[in-house]
C-alpha cells in the first residue's frame, strides 16, 4: 500500500475563488470527489482547519516526514488549512490518480488557491 499525505496553507483570500473559507470548503468537496472518479483511490480522508497534533495519519510518519507537513501549518492558528490523506494498492496507482484528469482539474483549483504545500508519500 501507498499512502499520499498533503496538507496546504491557503492564500487569504483570491480574485476568483473569494476568501480562504470558501476556498477550503470548496477545495474540500473536489477532494471528496475524487473517491468516486478516481478507480485506484482506494481511500481519501479530507480535512479543513486540522490540529497537526491530533490528526490520526502523523502519528504514523517519521520525524522528518512530520516536519515536512509541519512547514505549511498556518502561523495564525496553528493549524493546517486543508489537509489529504489517502491510499492507494501501489506506486502504479498513485501514479494513475495524479495523472486523472478529475484529479488534474483539482489541482489547478487547488494551486490556484495555496500559499504553500507539504507532501509525503511513502509505501507500507
Amino acid at each position: 500500500m501507498v499512502r499520499h499525505i498533503v496538507a496546504w496553507k491557503l492564500l487569504d483570500s483570491t480574485q476568483l475563488h473569494g476568501d480562504k473559507s470558501e476556498a477550503s470548503i470548496n477545495a474540500k468537496a473536489l477532494l471528496e470527489g475524487l473517491k468516486t472518479k478516481v478507480p485506484s483511490l482506494e481511500r481519501a480522508e479530507v480535512w479543513r482547519d486540522a490540529d497537526p497534533d491530533t490528526v490520526f495519519f502523523m502519528k504514523m510518519l517519521d520525524e522528518e516526514q512530520q516536519c515536512m507537513l509541519k512547514s505549511v501549518i498556518n502561523e495564525d492558528t496553528g493549524l493546517f488549512d486543508l489537509c489529504l490523506y489517502s491510499e492507494f494498492a501501489n506506486w502504479n496507482g498513485l501514479e494513475a490518480y495524479v495523472d486523472h484528469p478529475d484529479h488534474k482539474f483539482v489541482a489547478k483549483f487547488i494551486g490556484e488557491i495555496r500559499a504553500d504545500r507539504g507532501c509525503v508519500d511513502y509505501e507500507v
